[in-house]
């Protein structure tokens, strides 16, 4: 069972990540092929590959089950998947004495019979030489000490590295809330309506926390399932009235464009990649194209010169400030750069550019999507092989313990492998010169396998039928 779950869990992160580095190098390109102003399209390519990946890795091993590009089995763990060790155990005499010039005809026979093919099944060998009495012997898989397996060993050690960098995010977003610890809520005043009236204008139901705090030098952003907003507490006191509505537009924008959350899922994953480069460019161009978006929502809103002026105002009082790990701030130093988003603000058509294009973007990035999902190969564990399978089809013991019962089911399994084993030895001889010689002695063997057969099912009866025939 954990084999199993160890070879499903390989299957679908191998898939994932194959998925998530193809979509962020297609969102590459396309950010590449598309216009600087149209930022939105842009940001969607690279949201669809943050999101598509673990959907369309779902949908492929889970729903599509024929993909177009084919299947591709991921090898088994010899040591895991192959039966365990085997001793022989309840020894049937045939009681069918070996002639001489047999042992010497099939000894005569490995000259003569074709090569047997690399993949065929082994011969039954037992009772061929050695002895003057042939004996069967059905293999019972022995009581073996559980081995742990490479895949559980890579499994594990890929666990505590991704483990160990989400731990680290972790800490960032519990030092933010250290930080953030003494901050006071503002529940009135001219700030509290402003954010008000704009969460109202936005169409924005849910309520936005507004707050101070004396620890913080920037104004920030932060959390998707309680959206907040922090702003210095020097600002109450210090920041021209006409600088708070665009300061607070920018960042009720981040909350209302779910940036905080889309963040977060950068940096998991990222954190499951263990820190890929591919995932760290898509956290910082997620980053500057959150802030340009922000930017031109909080314009539209305001004013472009209104929010250049704020930038520049608060920029004077945060210099070589920085937000905290895991919020979004107004004038932090992350790219794009202060003075390059005052430019794009003050050119003309930025703001108005910055959403065009964006619904064309997503459609064609659904549609790579679903492209993706039905026609890349997929990855699979392999199949369980037929040994495994004549196992799993043997009746089960009652007790999740060795028993009598069980002991006969193994059986059984052997008994119909060394069936075939013994046509495929018929089908051999067959047109030789050992056909004649060899023929009643596997008619013989053939015999006694059914006889055994049935001795066994004997022995599965309960004890009470067993002792009272006629019952």
């Amino acid at each position: 069972m954990i084999e199993l779950s160890l070879e499903a869990v390989a299957s679908y992160a191998l898939t994932w990540l194959l998925h998530l580095l193809a979509l962020l190098a297609l969102a590459a390109l396309a950010r590449r092929a598309l216009a600087r102003e149209h930022v939105a399209a842009r940001e969607a390519w690279l949201k669809a590959a943050l999101l598509g990946a673990p959907l369309t890795a779902l949908a492929q091993l889970a729903w599509i089950e024929a993909p177009l590009g084919g299947t591709i089995f991921l090898a088994r763990d010899a040591r895991a998947s192959s039966a365990a060790p085997r001793e022989r155990s309840s020894a049937v005499e045939l009681g069918v004495e070996q002639p001489s010039s047999v042992r010497d005809a099939l000894a005569h026979a490995e000259e003569e019979l074709p090569t047997a093919p690399e993949d065929a099944s082994p011969l039954p060998s037992a009772g061929l030489e050695g002895t003057e009495t042939l004996r069967l012997e059905p293999l019972v898989a022995a009581e073996q000490p559980p081995r742990t397996s490479l895949a559980f060993l890579a499994f594990a050690l890929w666990s505590l590295v991704a483990l160990a960098l989400l731990a680290r995010h972790g800490v960032r977003r519990w030092r933010l809330s250290q930080a953030l610890a003494h901050r006071e809520p503002v529940a009135d005043g001219p700030a509290r309506d402003l954010l008000d009236a704009l969460c109202l204008e936005a169409g924005f139901g849910r309520g936005v926390l507004l707050s101070r705090s004396r620890a913080l030098r920037v104004p920030v952003a932060f959390g998707w399932l309680r959206p907040e907003i922090c702003v210095p507490a020097s600002f109450f006191d210090e920041l021209e009235e006409a600088a708070w509505e665009p300061l607070l537009a920018h960042e009720l924008a981040h909350l209302v464009r779910r940036d905080p959350l889309w963040l977060a899922l950068c940096r998991a994953q990222a954190a499951l990649t263990l820190g890929l480069p591919p995932l760290r460019w898509a956290e910082r161009a997620l980053r500057a194209d959150a802030e340009w978006l922000a930017d031109a929502w909080a314009a539209q809103r305001t004013s472009p010169l209104e929010l250049a002026r704020c930038l520049a105002c608060v920029a004077e009082r945060t210099l070589h400030a920085r937000a905290p790990r895991g919020a979004f701030a107004l004038a932090g130093h992350e790219e794009p750069t202060l003075t390059r988003r005052v430019e794009r603000l003050l050119a003309p058509g930025e703001v108005a550019h910055a959403a065009h294009g964006v619904r064309g973007a997503r459609l064609a990035a659904l549609a790579l999507c679903g492209a993706l999902a039905l026609g890349a190969p997929a990855l699979r564990s392999a199949p369980p092989s037929e040994l495994e399978l004549e196992r799993a089809a043997s009746p089960a013991s009652p007790e999740d313990k060795p028993s009598s019962s069980s002991s006969a089911s193994a059986t059984h399994a052997e008994l119909r492998l060394l069936e075939r084993e013994l046509a495929e030895l018929e089908e051999r001889v067959r047109g030789t010169s050992l056909e004649a010689e060899l023929a009643p002695q596997l008619a013989l063997w053939a015999e006694r396998i059914e006889l055994l057969r049935a001795e066994l099912s004997l022995a599965s009866l309960p004890q009470s039928v067993r002792s009272n025939p006629s019952r």
